[in-house]
């Protein structure tokens, strides 16, 4: 199963796809020999370039395992038959029936033409664009701060720092940007670093990828090989080119994911026109502490699970609609003077009682 996908993405795709069509196909009207003689055949034929050996019936009857050579022949015959084989009487020896002639190459070609530019759509859909916790903010403050990801065009770029919208809960965001086809790596840089520096207000982190190219022509192909399976009605009858072109997806989606999930990594962020986690050895987990850290810096240090675990209740959602609330106060260098948890009256953790805790 791990190997098919990149199988069906090579120039034996085709092979590969007849094979284990006809595979399946033996299996649904033939018995065990039936089957055994297709995979003899469909071996044969996947590695046959330069091997010398060919699937006659005498290679066949000593590698399909049957009680006499006569059954070997019935099923060669019924395979035949069904269409499953062929018998290629020129070399005396047989062959998988491939049983499709739909041009793969060709109708892809097509589609991209008609596409003309990679779908952002595509990449975002495919990213698991799970946010980055600042772990080490967290440990040091006891405060978790996250900051989401997303994938946006470096054209779109100004537009949409202008019009930037802070997820909720989170601290900011880590913006990708992808630049056109014949952006440089160096222009995009320059970019990414003017658009950080005029939008120092904005709490988001911007970096675009070395691997922006790569990205860009996988996704242009997914489109494109998508665009055929939906649309090409000659793929409805085909069993074997629909099998070809859906393994050419899955390997194209999985190459797809892989960059993705390099192009954070490698990425240079800047943050308020700087480069941040220049460090080789810096996580996307470390960048956001330290941005975690510059944004809540006289925020104060509190190692509490309860103060922190109903803030996102429906008893804190409007806090406008209680008589308590949190209160905590801190000193500028965000050490902890005195705090205060009142709890809403009916409260499920304290419906009767109102603690107050302080400290010197």
């Amino acid at each position: 199963m791990r190997v098919r996908s990149p199988i069906l993405a090579s120039p034996d795709g085709h092979r590969w796809a007849a094979a284990a069509d006809a595979v399946e196909r033996a299996e649904a009207k033939g018995e065990a020999i039936h089957v055994a003689a297709t995979k003899t055949v469909a071996l044969i034929e996947m590695f046959r370039n330069g091997s010398g050996l060919v699937a006659d019936e005498s290679v066949l009857r000593v590698s399909v395992h049957a009680r006499n050579y006569g059954e070997v022949s019935k099923a060669l015959h019924d395979l035949v038959q069904w269409k499953i084989l062929i018998e290629r009487r020129h070399l005396g020896a047989y062959g998988v029936f491939a049983g499709s002639d739909f041009d793969i190459e060709g109708a892809i070609s097509h589609a991209r033409g008609e596409i003309g530019g990679p779908s952002l759509e595509h990449v975002s859909a495919l990213s698991d664009l799970q946010p980055v916790l600042a772990k080490r903010f967290y440990a040091q403050t006891g405060t978790m701060h996250w900051f989401t990801r997303r994938i946006v065009r470096l054209s779109d770029l100004p537009h949409t720092m202008e019009h930037f919208r802070q997820d909720k809960g989170s601290a900011g965001s880590f913006l990708l940007c992808l630049p056109d086809g014949d952006t440089s790596e160096r222009s995009a840089e320059r970019q990414v670093r003017t658009a950080s520096d005029e939008h120092q207000k904005v709490p988001a982190l911007l970096g675009t990828p070395a691997n922006a190219a790569r990205i860009s022509e996988l996704a242009l192909e997914l489109a494109a090989a998508e665009r055929v399976m939906k649309t090409r009605p000659e793929l409805e009858g085909d069993a074997v080119a629909r099998r070809e072109l859906g393994g050419r997806l899955a390997a194209v989606r999985g190459a797809l994911e892989d960059e993705l999930a390099d192009a954070f990594v490698v990425s240079k962020w800047y943050w308020k026109g700087e480069r941040i986690g220049a460090d080789k050895h810096s996580s996307l987990s470390s960048i956001a502490s330290d941005v975690a850290k510059a944004i809540y810096h006289r925020a104060p240090t509190v190692f509490s699970e309860l103060l922190f675990s109903r803030l996102e209740t429906d008893y804190f959602q409007n806090p406008f609609g209680f008589s308590n609330a949190i209160t905590v106060w801190g000193t500028e260098t965000g050490q902890l003077r005195q705090f205060r948890l009142i709890l809403p009256v009916g409260h499920p953790d304290n419906p009767t009682t109102v603690p107050v805790a302080t400290g010197g």
